[in-house]
């Protein structure tokens, strides 16, 4: 059980509990973040890296980058959703045997048990060095395609994976990596080549054939075995080979049979379906003879909203997947019944929940808690954005107040007080984006809406996803080229100034001080701006980091830095200068980065968020990673209420809130020696003191100035063992620099603190 203690210089006291989190985390960090719920989960489906499509009896499986989902299709005209697992990383290929589907992400393998179709469960992820694209589970053998190898393993108790063998596979230009596998024999496809490989002997397996597809156009991966007869896809023909001797298949036609290119094949029976992509033309084949195939219908497209990819074909009906839905960002899977070939009829279709979730911040007001929840819902030249309201006051059981859509995709939203809150979105026009502020009024979280719209300039792209901020009802919005300083009057935006940015390549923004902000620079470093006259700024100084400078975070005088390519740069600025400490790799491109206790939280491009410990900032220690349900973590913030210490994460797919470790266990954690972190600093009328004692003893706060003196004293009395936590008011204490020494029976440490009264 743990303990937090809110203690004024009244001397109130007050206990609160939380409960025990029980839940599977994905990683190497011991479980420092927990996961408390998923939300507003979408989707994306994709040749390559390939999503997958499977149909085994009445139930449609399929990946979707987010995760695996499950329908009843006994009536292709209704399909009916039964389950969503969301898989860690990027859910892709996948295959079924037995109880179990097998599904790759960009990490290793994930094993599923689908003994209740409506119940899957995610019992393992077995971690790799490299990224496999596709897999093959032959009772105890499992085969894995990368773009330069085939791997095999032996399946084992626990889903253990043992390594058997492997042969590399020279990679093509352009690497789409595609198998499939008959008898003793896997066929193997990349742009440029078939290969045919012997693995009746897993650890010497043996390349028996090659060929090279010529002018023919480049494979996508995609490949189809019926009888003696393979079937590749490459863009300008299909290739038929007849495999009756595998180490010498002979083609046996070689053409265009259809009046697009072709990407993608689906075979079943006579039928075969060919697609092209962009355009989500297919057509319809007769291939009784497979030397001759015949076109018997093309589809225009017209029933797609975006590009198309084959799913699967079972009893005549295709399962097609769509990367589009009608008027919102997200994907479609028709079903289409193709019984009569000449005439194929459209029975049904699902879809996706819509929009790419890009940035989150947090608003409380008449004692409940929402996340406003920034997503894209456009593409290069037509945009939109929704704004999505969740009350997560129960963050294991958050759900939407509302939703508003805009004209323009969101980049980046805040809460700038209790009744408003303000976005950043873009619209394309060729060739950057034209960025628009927008001030929301809030004071009806059922039914937002758009009170004021200002321009503010044009950005590369709308990628920067913290790139607005607010303090004490000032708000700070980024352009590529300039800082805007705005607040809320009446219903409408005042612009109280917009100095120019240095270098003009603005990505990311953070205060927790009225009078300072803090600017990734893009590719002219981490920036430090003095605001205390807001109509008036200017930048104090910058550092240089390695690699481009995507978001910036400060806690406790220290400031963290994602820096993309360039990993995690630490700095001291507790004097209100940018002083460099030091700077260390991250297992991915670094996008995002917040800090809580001494620790830096940084997400990346793969979807992963490493923890650092920072107890010697000069010297930050990775404590592992954890891989979040999705793709890209775009944005991450805080809950710093107390008690809670929360994360929200804009996951380009879903929108999770994690348990942080600090707060994690149903048991106290406590330490070998006293710990204690003040938050927020800088702070405003009351600072909250978390601290961790070895063991039970008397505490007493005091307040020291810089000159020494002691402004403020506070005897919290017998406090436990473990994790409580001290409200201190500061109200009516000047604004400064202070030192708070915590001195627990025969231990004293020492915390600086700023004040901002």
């Amino acid at each position: 059980m743990k303990k937090f203690f809110t203690i004024g210089l009244s001397l109130i006291l007050l206990l609160s509990l939380t409960s025990h989190l029980s839940a599977q985390t994905w990683g190497n960090n011991d479980s420092r973040l927990v996961p408390v719920s998923q939300n507003i989960s979408n989707g994306m489906v994709s040749s390559f890296p390939p999503t997958t499509t499977i149909v085994v009896d009445n139930y449609l499986y399929f990946t979707d980058f987010f995760g695996f989902q499950v329908y009843n299709v006994s009536n292709p005209a209704t399909p009916l959703k039964i389950a969503t697992l969301p898989i860690p990383g990027r859910a892709m290929h996948f295959t079924i045997q037995g109880d179990y589907a097998y599904v790759c992400n960009e990490s290793g393998v994930a094993f599923v048990n689908i003994s209740n179709p409506a119940q899957p469960t995610l019992e393992m992820v077995r971690f790799l060095d490299y990224v496999p694209c596709r897999i093959i589970v032959e009772q105890d053998r499992l085969y894995l395609a990368s773009v330069e190898a085939v791997y095999a393993y032996t399946l084992g108790a626990s889903h253990s994976l043992t390594f058997a063998g492997s042969i590399e596979i020279p990679p093509a230009t352009v690497t789409f990596a595609g198998f499939i596998k008959k008898d003793n024999y896997i066929y193997y496809v990349n742009q440029r080549y078939l290969y045919v490989i012997d693995v009746s002997n897993p650890q010497m397996m043996v390349s028996v054939y090659s060929t090279e597809f010529g002018g023919s156009g480049s494979c996508w991966g995609n490949l189809q075995i019926q009888g003696d007869y393979l079937y590749v896809a490459t863009t300008l023909a299909l290739q038929v080979y007849n495999i009756s001797n595998p180490t010498n298949p002979t083609i046996v036609y070689s053409g265009l049979p259809t009046t697009h290119t072709i990407y993608e094949v689906l075979v079943e029976g006579d039928r075969m379906v060919l697609n092209h992509s962009t355009n989500a033309y297919f057509t319809i084949l007769d291939i009784s003879n497979p030397a001759n195939p015949v076109a018997l219908f093309k589809h225009d497209g017209s029933w797609y909203f975006g590009s198309s990819k084959l799913g699967f074909l079972k009893n005549n009906i295709l399962y097609g997947m769509d990367t589009g839905q009608e008027g919102y960002r997200g994907y479609t899977l028709h079903l289409i019944d193709i019984s009569n070939p000449l005439d194929p009829i459209h029975k049904g279709s699902l879809k996706s929940f819509p929009g790419y979730t890009r940035s989150v911040a947090l608003m409380k007001k008449n004692n409940q808690s929402y996340a406003l929840v920034g997503q894209s819902n456009g593409n290069p030249q037509v945009g939109s954005g929704l704004l999505r309201i969740l009350n997560v006051t129960h963050p294991d059981d958050p759900y939407q107040e509302s939703v508003l859509e805009m004209g323009s995709d969101i980049v980046s939203v805040t809460a700038l007080n209790q009744n408003y809150a303000a976005v950043v979105s873009g619209t394309y026009v060729l060739p950057v984006y034209h960025l628009q502020l927008s001030l929301i009024n809030i004071e009806d979280p059922s039914t937002p809406y758009i009170t004021d719209n200002s321009a503010i300039g044009q950005h590369m792209g709308l990628f920067n996803n913290s790139s607005i901020t607010s303090t004490n009802g000032i708000g700070f919005a980024l352009s590529q080229y300039n800082l805007f300083i705005f607040k809320e009057t009446q219903g409408g935006l005042t612009t109280l100034s917009s100095p120019a940015v240095y270098g003009g390549h603005a990505m990311g923004i953070f205060t927790n001080n009225p009078n300072y902000v803090y600017i990734a620079g893009g590719n002219f470093g981490v920036q430090l701006y003095n605001v205390s006259n807001p109509e008036n700024p200017f930048m104090i100084n910058y550092h240089q980091t390695v690699g481009t400078c995507w978001d910036v975070y400060v806690d406790n005088g220290v400031a963290c830095v994602a820096a993309y390519n360039g990993g995690l740069a630490v700095y001291d600025v507790s004097q209100n200068m940018i002083i460099p400490l030091t700077q260390v790799n991250t297992v991915g491109k670094a996008l995002s980065v917040v800090m809580l206790n001494h620790t830096a939280y940084v997400g990346m491009e793969d979807g992963r968020i490493q923890v650092f410990d920072l107890t010697n900032p000069a010297q930050p220690v990775s404590k592992g990673w954890y891989l979040t349900d999705g793709t890209t973590v775009n944005d991450m913030v805080i809950d710093l209420d107390p008690g809670k210490s929360l994360l929200y994460v804009a996951n380009e797919l879903t929108m999770p809130i994690y348990q942080m470790d600090y707060f994690v266990g149903n048991t106290e954690l406590n330490a070998t020696s006293a710990e204690a972190r003040i938050y927020p600093n800088p702070a405003k009328d009351k600072a909250f003191i978390q601290i961790n004692l070895p063991g039970q003893s008397q505490v007493e706060l005091r307040l020291y100035n810089l000159s020494g003196q002691c402004v403020g004293a506070l005897n919290a009395g017998m406090m436990p063992a473990g994790r409580s936590q001290i409200e201190y008011e500061l109200t009516g204490l000047p604004q400064g620099i202070y030192m708070v020494e915590l001195i627990a029976g025969n231990i004293r440490m020492t915390e600086k603190m700023m004040v901002n009264n």
